[in-house]
């Protein structure tokens, strides 16, 4: 075999070239195969470019304050709303009457009465008889209450000057509260009965007796010193529808036939009530 120096060396240098380009390419391969494992994660750094404001994100949930409204407090539990609506209730019973509720009622009276027999027409007794009269009053009433109505029974006497005259009646009222002072007005009708009228004549005089309906009105108050105490004063009118039986004797002959008559009272008292 002939070996030639000048293939050698060119052989040689191949070789080497193929070589070198083998051990580059491994050790690139191991660096970027190092890297990847070991290699620490870098920090994200915040981008320092300004930008400009964002527009508040639309969530579809208006503020609870927006408009000028606010959200509700926390509804009361039933007993704290029961007891809180009893307060007020209590409240304003006291501011409108300063009362409580009240059911039955008594009266008592005491007052000045005038009368006159043949005021609106009609013949009880002649001329010779005063048909007139007037005097001292009395009575007393009872009965039941609804609210602003009362409804009862009155009974009044009075001790005239020429002669008795008494009623009883049924009654109703409409009353007014204003705190303590209480105005009202009253509507009644009943039986009245007239007796002790003496028309002159013999020895001691012819006495007289009459009976029928009487239609009352009146405009009264009351002040409640307390729940159950009360004064007031009532003025009224009284329309008498009276008729009598013939009487024998006496001066005047018309008493021996019968008579009738309309006649007008007027009442003024004092009154005195409890209530309960």
């Amino acid at each position: 075999m002939t070996w030639t120096l000048g293939d050698t060396s060119v052989r040689l240098s191949g070789c080497a070239g193929v070589l070198l380009l083998l051990v580059a390419t491994t050790g690139r391969a191991r660096a970027d195969s190092y890297d990847d494992e070991v290699a620490p994660a870098t920090p994200d750094v915040p981008d320092e470019t300004p930008t400009e404001p964002h527009a508040p994100v639309e969530t579809g949930e208006r503020p609870l304050d927006a408009g000028g409204l606010k959200a509700p407090g926390a509804m009361p539990e039933k007993g704290e709303e029961r007891s809180r609506t009893e307060r007020e209730l209590d409240t304003a019973d006291r501011d409108d009457s300063g009362r409580g509720l009240e059911f039955v009622w008594l009266t008592g009276e005491f007052g000045f009465q005038a009368v006159d027999l043949r005021a609106a027409g009609g013949e009880f007794v002649g001329g010779a008889v005063d048909s007139g009269a007037s005097g001292a009053v009395y009575g007393g009433a009872i009965g039941l209450r609804v609210l602003y109505f009362t409804f009862g029974a009155r009974f009044r006497s009075g001790s005239l000057s020429h002669f008795d005259l008494w009623s009883l009646t049924a009654e109703g009222a409409l009353h007014l509260p204003f705190g303590h002072f209480e105005p009202y007005a009253t509507l009644g009708v009943g039986y009245t009965a007239l007796t002790g009228l003496v028309v002159p004549g013999g020895a001691s005089g012819t006495a007289l007796s009459a009976s029928g309906v009487d239609v009352r009105a009146a405009l009264g108050a009351d002040y409640y010193l307390s729940d159950t105490f009360s004064v007031g004063g009532q003025l009224g009118g009284d329309l008498l529808f009276l008729s009598r039986a013939a009487a024998s004797g006496g001066s005047d002959p018309s008493v021996a036939q019968p008579g009738s008559s309309v006649g007008l009272g007027l009442v003024a008292s004092a009154l005195v009530g409890l209530h309960f």
